[in-house]
């Protein structure tokens, strides 16, 4: 486990200058994610250079789950749901057509009690 990391500031309350050896820890874990992903330090740089903020390239390596299933998603190819979820595609049909044949079953028996 790491220890925290302290923020100091400067007589004007403002944050002081990071210490070099966070500064080096940082790039370090930030290379080792990109670097899990298959994104080689010369690859990364280059997405900095382009604009990328560092928060977005983090909230981009985060792995999201299917809220129906659990199993990891990707961003690419995943559907958003009524609730704004992360879901397989696979997935959200299924919970449609079982959710659909719950409602035709349910007419079904309540037309039927009717009758």
């Amino acid at each position: 486990m790491h220890e925290p990391i302290t923020v100091t500031t400067n007589n004007l309350r403002q944050p002081a200058e990071p210490k070099q050896e966070v500064v080096e820890y940082a790039i370090v874990e930030l290379l080792e994610i990109a670097q899990r992903q298959g994104i080689t330090p010369a690859d990364f740089i280059q997405l900095l250079d382009s604009g990328m903020r560092i928060s977005d390239f983090l909230a981009a390596m985060t792995t999201h789950s299917c809220c129906i299933c659990g199993h990891e998603v990707s961003l690419e190819t995943c559907k958003i749901n009524e609730k704004g979820s992360a879901v397989h595609e696979a997935c959200l049909l299924a919970r449609m057509k079982m959710e659909t044949a719950s409602v035709r079953f349910g007419a079904r028996r309540r037309f039927a009690s009717e009758t």
